[in-house]
């Protein structure tokens, strides 16, 4: 409901008894209610035909966000909660508004971030901002690629390197990468993905390090779209796994593998004891039939010295000593 008052005619000094708020949907004149001309009293003693605090902000959205393969002309972004009083003024700084930058809506043709912000009169601060991301993926659709197999073995004076994935087709090539600290890698050759395949195997020989007793071994995953996944590492040792379970390396700072072939799938059980023969820990695992290289917990928090490490199968028992340095 609206109403007026003639203060004039009342012999009143209109400016003495109101003020403008910008804060409010409405730019009006409000009545003070006291006696006083002081300005000094506060806004709850003005009287006005409008509410004129807890307007709620601005929200922003749209139907959608996220666009694959295809970016549409004509995307509408809107206030979910417009106000008739209010004004609102769309703003970006990577994407592209189409006709007005004004209103409750806009109709944009490119992704990027979009801000809107509410006000209550064209010469009052935003009162509230809100943004909505649209996001545009050319390379979207295409489901990450899966490693379902790594191995590395060594023959010989070469590593035969050989993985397996699904979703091959993501891919653009494969990095086979060594280290001999498992720390610092280098790229020994780096595989082209076969377009079109969906699930694919491939295959690597490196030439041997002589140098080294122990090779670490990553392979570096990079798709089509540009990111970078990597494979679980695997070391390769002096010893072949076909002479027996080893352990490496050794002495140790705190790195401990542990190289063991199995006939079968089993449960083995790992233990370990310092030179007092007190045990200091145990651990129990799953291992595959195969070459299976297995990574110890690190035993650097350890006192340094010498250790014993028993191993237990299903058909044999036996203890490695480690020297930790």
């Amino acid at each position: 409901m609206e109403f007026s008052v003639n203060m004039s005619k009342l012999g009143l000094d209109p400016a003495a008894y109101s003020v403008n708020i910008c804060n409010s949907p409405f730019r009006r004149v409000l009545v003070k209610t006291r006696a006083s001309t002081s300005f000094s009293s506060e806004l709850k003693d003005f009287v006005a035909p409008i509410r004129m605090f807890n307007y709620p902000p601005v929200d922003a959205y749209t139907q959608a966000g996220y666009f694959c393969r295809t970016m549409p002309n004509n995307v509408v972004i809107q206030v979910a909660n417009p106000n008739i009083h209010a004004i609102y003024t769309w703003t970006t700084s990577d994407g592209h508004i189409i006709g007005s930058d004004t209103g409750s809506s806009i109709i944009i043709d490119n992704p990027g971030t979009y801000f809107v912000s509410q006000q209550s009169n064209s010469i009052c601060a935003a009162t509230s901002i809100d943004s909505v991301r649209i996001i545009f993926d050319t390379a979207c659709g295409l489901l990450p690629v899966t490693l379902q197999d790594f191995t590395a073995l060594r023959i010989d004076r070469r590593v035969d390197l050989k993985w397996t994935v699904s979703n091959n087709q993501s891919v653009a090539n494969y990095t086979v990468e060594y280290s001999i600290d498992n720390h610092n890698f280098n790229t020994a050759n780096t595989v082209q993905a076969r377009g079109g395949v969906i699930d694919a195997t491939y295959t690597y020989s490196h030439p041997w390090l002589s140098n080294y007793n122990i090779i670490y071994y990553r392979l570096k995953i990079t798709a089509n779209s540009g990111n970078v996944t990597y494979s679980r590492i695997i070391p390769v040792t002096f010893t072949s796994s076909r002479s027996g379970t080893n352990v490496f390396p050794n002495p140790t700072s705190g790195e401990l593998w542990l190289s063991l072939p199995s006939s079968n799938q089993q449960m083995i059980h790992i233990s370990f004891f310092d030179g007092q023969g007190r045990c200091v820990g145990k651990n129990n695992m799953n291992i595959r039939e195969g070459e299976n290289m297995i990574r110890i917990n690190d035993i650097s928090n350890k006192q340094k010295g010498i250790y014993f490490m028993k191993i237990k199968t299903n058909t044999e028992e036996s203890v490695k000593s480690i020297i930790l340095n």
